[in-house]
Order: C-alpha cells, then sequence, then structure tokens
C-alpha cells in the first residue's frame, strides 16, 4: 500500500465485525482506512445485498440454499411484470398532482397497512395507488414492489416473505366486470386472509387495493360488509 499510495482503501471480510473490532482495525490500518465505514463484515454485505437484489440475480452462488432468491426463480413471472410496472409508474408519476385525499390515504395506510381505493374508470385509482406503493419502494428501508391485477389474490399470499418488506398494488383486484358467484366465496375469503396478514404484519406488508364502484356494491350486496372489513 506504501508502493501503491491508494487515495481510498476498503476491507471486506466473510466474519460478522462488532464496531469495536472495526475501531481496531482502523486504527491499524491508518492511514489507509479513512472510517469505520469502509470496513464491511457479513452483517454488512447481507444490509448490501438487501438493498441491491439484483446482485443475487446476477451471481448465482448467493443464492443457492437460499429461499428468497429461490422465491426469485419460482415468481419470475411477477417480479419481471413488477419491474415494468415500476417503470410505469415512475414515468406517469411526473405528471401527477397530489391532492388531499392522497395524504389522507397514505395515514390510512401507514396505521392499518392496508387501504381499498374505489371509484368510476379514468378517475386515478391506479396511479394513485401507484404513487402510494412508489413511496414505500423509495423508502430509506425500501419496499420490495409487487403488481397484481384482476382477481389474483392467490399471487399475492405465495409471494409474500416472512421478514421481506414488501408492498402489493392490487389493481382491480375484483376484476373488471361483475363478480361470478361461484369465485366470489374464495375471493372474499382470500381478501380477508391478506387483510389480516397486513394487520399482523406489524408494517412489513402494505396492500393496496383498487376496484371500481358497481364491483364493490355487487360484492356488498352478496357479501355482510362487515365480514370483510
Amino acid at each position: 500500500m506504501n508502493r501503491v499510495h491508494p487515495q481510498r482503501y476498503f476491507l471486506v471480510c466473510a466474519s460478522s465485525l462488532n464496531p469495536d473490532i472495526k475501531q481496531k482495525i482502523l486504527e491499524t490500518m491508518s492511514p489507509y482506512i479513512l472510517s469505520t465505514a469502509d470496513i464491511y463484515g457479513a452483517d454488512d454485505l447481507e444490509v448490501l445485498l438487501d438493498k441491491y437484489p439484483s446482485i443475487y440475480k446476477k451471481h448465482y452462488k448467493l443464492w443457492l440454499g437460499s429461499a428468497r432468491e429461490l422465491s426469485f426463480i419460482k415468481n419470475n413471472e411477477h417480479y419481471n411484470r413488477a419491474e415494468n410496472e415500476l417503470h410505469k409508474i415512475s414515468t406517469e408519476l411526473i405528471h401527477f398532482v397530489a391532492h388531499k385525499e392522497v395524504l389522507k390515504a397514505t395515514e390510512i395506510l401507514e396505521k392499518s397497512h392496508y387501504i381499498l381505493i374505489t371509484g368510476d374508470p379514468g378517475v386515478g385509482k391506479s396511479i394513485t395507488a401507484g404513487h402510494l406503493a412508489f413511496e414505500y419502494y423509495l423508502a430509506k428501508q425500501p419496499y420490495e414492489f409487487h403488481y397484481i391485477r384482476d382477481r389474483k389474490l392467490e399471487d399475492v399470499i405465495s409471494l409474500i416473505q416472512k421478514g421481506v418488506k414488501q408492498v402489493f398494488v392490487l389493481d382491480d383486484f375484483l376484476g373488471a366486470s361483475f363478480l361470478h358467484t361461484e369465485n366470489l366465496l374464495s375471493t372474499t375469503s382470500d381478501f380477508i386472509t391478506l387483510v389480516n396478514i397486513a394487520k399482523k404484519s406489524e408494517g412489513e406488508i402494505k396492500l393496496i387495493f383498487t376496484s371500481r364502484d358497481y364491483i364493490i356494491a355487487q360484492l356488498y350486496s352478496q357479501v355482510d360488509e362487515e365480514d370483510i372489513l
């Protein structure tokens, strides 16, 4: 290092390093290591891999034996769709004008961990849901983003991972046309299951449902409203 004269030097190892050990390494490696922030142990590497999950996909040895990364393989279709929707949302949000109801929705989602946005076609349900989800995706501790459309609540249940912060947009979650009686019971059951998961997740799971007014009205006409709220 005396010959190379590095401007900045990083030390990375596979062992866990507590603050005292990092401080000792810093003192020993002075003046090459500038701060303990440039010393990475196993725990620090795990944090970085969680922050940049795309690294897992590029290096298969990192995810062999990892339940989370095996989920990437099993649900590759959903992750690809989510990536596409993120790009679409980020483009559309340039023209999005937030109003007081959006702030109210943010507060509801933060407190209850789920929210149902209803309205007629074209009123902005989807872009509002995208805005709410994007805030969590860009958070200091980012949430994994998922986008599910049209009565596929069982897909959401299969994508939920314990210990992983996730935000789901379930756009037109009851479909764009009238409900079929034969699917009503299973759809309602999956909806209740998801809401209960979100409530018990202590904020790790956020669910954003959207639906059309007349579809919700049809649901309430066939199911007791108190059973699904």
